[in-house]
C-alpha cells in the first residue's frame, strides 16, 4: 500500500465506507496526486458513489444466488424424474427377476461341486434376493429400513464384499488385503446396503486403478459404539475441482458414470447412523472412512 502511494507519487486521500442496510460491505477510496483539501461537495459525490456501489454489490449477490437456487432447482427436478423412472425401472424389473429366481432355484445342481462352487450358487442365490429388496426399495421408498437390520459379524460381510469382486480384481491385476483384528466384532446393519455401499467403494479404486495396484480394507474400532472401515487404494486421486463436491449427486469425471455411487453410498451409511468421509486423495492414492454402528 505504501509502495503503491509512493510510485504513483498521490499526496491526499479520501475515504468512505460502503455499507448497505448498516452491513459494511468495504471501503471506497480517492487519491489525487497534489496536496488537496476535500470539500464537502467532494465529500457528498463519494459519499453517492459509495452508496450507488453499496447497491450493485448487493445486486450481484442476489443474481448469485438466483442462479445458485436455478441450479438448484434443476438439480432436484432431475432427481425427481431420476426417482420416477427408477421407480417404473424397478417395477418392470421384478417380474423377469422373478422369472430367473424361480428357474435357479428348479436348477437340478450337482451336489458334487466343490466348495467355490457352492459359495458362488449360495452367494447367486443371496443377490437375487437383494436384489428384489433393491426394487422393493425403490418402490416403497421413504418407508423405515430398521427391520431388515441385525446384528451380523463385521468380517463375513468384508470377506463375502471381496468375493464378490474377486474375478474383477484379477481382470485389472488388483490385489485386495482384509486387514484389522476384529474376529468377533458385531454391527447393527442391513447387510445388502452395506456391501452395496462397499462394492460403490471397491468398483471407484478399480477404475482409479487401470494398470493394477493394491486395495486394503483396514478395520479400526473407535471407542463411541463404532467401528471405521477404511477403504485405501493406490489410484491416480481424486481430481482437485471435485473433492469439496464429491458426494454431490451426478458429479462424475468419467463418460460412462453416473455420479450416484458415492450419493447413494453417504445416504446408505448415514440412515445406518454412521458416515462416509473422503479422508485424502491424491497421487499416491485415496482414502475412504465408512463409519458403522456396533452392536449393543
Amino acid at each position: 500500500f505504501v509502495s503503491l502511494i509512493r510510485e504513483q507519487n498521490l499526496h491526499s486521500m479520501l475515504v468512505t465506507p460502503v455499507v448497505y442496510e448498516e452491513e459494511p460491505i468495504g471501503l471506497l477510496t480517492l487519491y489525487v496526486d497534489r496536496n488537496h483539501r476535500f470539500n464537502d461537495d467532494e465529500r457528498l459525490i463519494l459519499r453517492a458513489l459509495a452508496d450507488l456501489g453499496a447497491i450493485a454489490i448487493q445486486n450481484a449477490r442476489l443474481y448469485g444466488r438466483v442462479f445458485s437456487s436455478e441450479e438448484s432447482l434443476r438439480k432436484s427436478e432431475r432427481l425427481t424424474t431420476l426417482g420416477t423412472l427408477a421407480a417404473e425401472i424397478a417395477h418392470e424389473i421384478r417380474n423377469p427377476l422373478m422369472v430367473v429366481s424361480l428357474l435357479f432355484d428348479s436348477l437340478q445342481l450337482d451336489e458334487n461341486s466343490d466348495d467355490n462352487q457352492k459359495k458362488d450358487l449360495s452367494i447367486i442365490r443371496e443377490k437375487l434376493d437383494h436384489l428384489d429388496q433393491i426394487a422393493g426399495r425403490i418402490l416403497d421408498f421413504g418407508k423405515s429400513r430398521e427391520a431388515f437390520r441385525k446384528n451380523l459379524p463385521l468380517r463375513a460381510i468384508l470377506e463375502e464384499a471381496a468375493l464378490l469382486v474377486r474375478l474383477k480384481l484379477e481382470q485389472s491385476q488388483v490385489t485386495l488385503a482384509v486387514i484389522g483384528e476384529f474376529p468377533d466384532l458385531l454391527v447393527f446393519v442391513d447387510k445388502g446396503q452395506i456391501q452395496q455401499a462397499l462394492l460403490n467403494l471397491i468398483l471407484n479404486a478399480l477404475v482409479a486403478m487401470p494398470n493394477g495396484g493394491e486395495l486394503t480394507i483396514e478395520v479400526v474400532e473407535t471407542f463411541d459404539r463404532k467401528v471405521s472401515v477404511l477403504v485405501k487404494d493406490t489410484g491416480q486421486g481424486i481430481p482437485q475441482e471435485f473433492k469439496d463436491r464429491i458426494f454431490d449427486s451426478f458429479l462424475t469425471a468419467r463418460s460412462d458414470g453416473t455420479g450416484l455411487g458415492l450419493t447413494i453410498s453417504k445416504r446408505i451409511l448415514r440412515a445406518h447412523d454412521g458416515d462416509l468421509e473422503l479422508l485424502d486423495s491424491g497421487p499416491m492414492g485415496t482414502v475412504f472412512r465408512m463409519t458403522l454402528p456396533v452392536a449393543q
